[in-house]
């Protein structure tokens, strides 16, 4: 009778052990670790993403920067609402044919061709390619988005 005994709790702890064993196995394959290899590899994407997403010669800032032209480039403003202060150089006006950059200053808007005084507040209202051609090398500070072209 003892010997039975044994048997049969020998027998319920087998089953228990393999029941625990394939609960436990198919919890791992529904809820993998994640390893080192699979986090850079996320990690690695990911910067790709971003740093596709962020080349280019598109800037922008929420406070005025201060950004150097050089001679014979054209910046293009790529926002609405976006400001700039000429604060050396030489620069014209590239206006669109929705109008001109709104030099808020002395309250006029400049149109293509049109010089653009120093130290003026300028203010481009659309976004539809207003912009500026540097005639020297210049120095603008500037308070929005913008590209080099």
């Amino acid at each position: 009778m003892k010997k039975n005994v044994i048997i049969i709790g020998l027998a319920i702890l087998i089953f228990a052990f393999f029941a625990i064993e394939s609960n436990a196995s198919s919890e791992i394959t529904s809820d993998p670790l994640v390893t080192l290899s699979y986090l850079e590899q996320r990690i690695e994407a990911f910067k790709i993403y971003v740093d596709s997403n962020t080349q280019g010669t598109n800037a922008t800032s929420s406070k005025f920067e201060v950004v150097e032209v050089k001679a014979g480039q054209t910046v293009i403003f790529t926002d609405a609402s976006v400001e700039f202060i000429l604060r050396s150089g030489d620069a014209t006006a590239v206006a669109s044919e929705n109008g001109g950059l709104a030099d808020l200053t002395v309250g006029v808007d400049l149109l293509t061709g049109d010089s653009i005084k120093k130290n003026h507040l300028m203010l481009i209202p659309r976004n539809d390619n207003r912009g500026i051609v540097a005639k020297s090398d210049l120095w603008i500070m500037i308070k929005g988005t913008y590209e080099f072209r």
